[in-house]
């Protein structure tokens, strides 16, 4: 078995930094986070808006290379992408696929359509199971397999 760190729990480290430290700490791996971040970052950092140990969705393009350089040059495996993509956004869903591959990941994080507060229970259903057989396809097709991420 195998192990991996989230770098949601770095907030304050580089790309460079959270690697040494997920490699000091005896892991395998490394789940790099995948979201939009605020420009310029605040000062303080933080988990979820300023974390520094994330790769930023929509300047991937400029990012992932390093990041993969970084995974290797620290000796671990890219175990997953925390994407933070959602089963009803195909668009995005293609998107993550694309930095997956560019960092080498076999794996990528999919979550659930939100819920409004106001749709039958049914129908929402249908739906989240409607748009994960839509992202199944799309990550299959991929090579990359999708991830059912339920917590959110």
């Amino acid at each position: 078995m195998k192990y991996a760190m989230f770098t949601l729990s770095l907030p304050q480290c580089s790309p460079a930094e959270a690697a040494k430290m997920i490699k000091s700490a005896g892991y395998d791996g490394v789940e790099w986070r995948c979201a939009e971040q605020p420009s310029p970052l605040p000062p303080i950092p933080n988990c979820w808006g300023s974390n520094r140990a994330t790769l930023d969705v929509h300047h991937w393009q400029t990012q992932a290379s390093e990041f993969r350089r970084i995974s290797h040059d620290h000796g671990l495996e890219v175990a997953n992408l925390a994407s933070y993509c959602c089963a009803d956004n195909p668009d995005a869903i293609k998107r993550c696929i694309d930095i997956a591959h560019a960092l080498g990941s076999p794996r990528l994080r999919i979550t659930a359509p939100r819920y409004d507060g106001k749709t039958h229970y049914n129908d929402a259903c249908r739906h989240a199971r409607e748009a994960f057989a839509v992202a199944a396809d799309l990550c299959r097709d991929a090579g990359v397999r999708g991830l059912l991420e339920l917590h959110m």
